[in-house]
């Protein structure tokens, strides 16, 4: 990643730990990380601030609301975001429509940083492609 243009991530994972170590690993791979433990938490920053993302790295299985149906929201107020979905469920297909890639838990730090990256250099999609293209998402296997 070129560091002179630092991307930004939209973290939300609700497991305290894993959270932080994510987020923390991303920000010293340089990029600019919002991190929080809820969705509804995520969203409401999100239309509270100009501020925009260029990725959205979420956990699947969340409180109140799945990564998916996140994603569909952040997708509504950022219609550019790439998304990254973790979770430790290994049949993904069926959920994962509206998102770009997947992560299976557990993963290493490398997993991690690979799986941004690739999810950041690839082409920003559009709500046509993500709604009608169930088979584009490209599934990452933790090393």
């Amino acid at each position: 990643m070129d560091k002179s243009q630092k991307q930004s991530v939209l973290l939300v994972e609700d497991n305290a730990v894993l959270l932080n170590l994510m987020a923390l690993v991303l920000k010293l791979d340089g990029y600019s990380v919002v991190a929080f433990e809820s969705a509804e938490r995520a969203l409401a920053n999100l239309r509270s601030t100009s501020n925009g993302f260029d990725g959205l790295v979420t956990d699947y299985h969340l409180p109140g609301m799945n990564g998916t149906e996140l994603a569909r929201h952040v997708s509504e107020l950022q219609d550019n975001i790439k998304v990254l979905i973790v979770s430790s469920d290994e049949d993904c297909r069926t959920w994962l429509r509206g998102t770009d890639s997947y992560l299976q838990k557990p993963f290493t730090n490398g997993g991690l940083l690979i799986a941004v990256a690739e999810l950041l250099k690839s082409p920003a999609p559009s709500g046509e492609r993500r709604e009608n293209s169930p088979d584009r998402k490209r599934r990452i296997k933790p090393e």
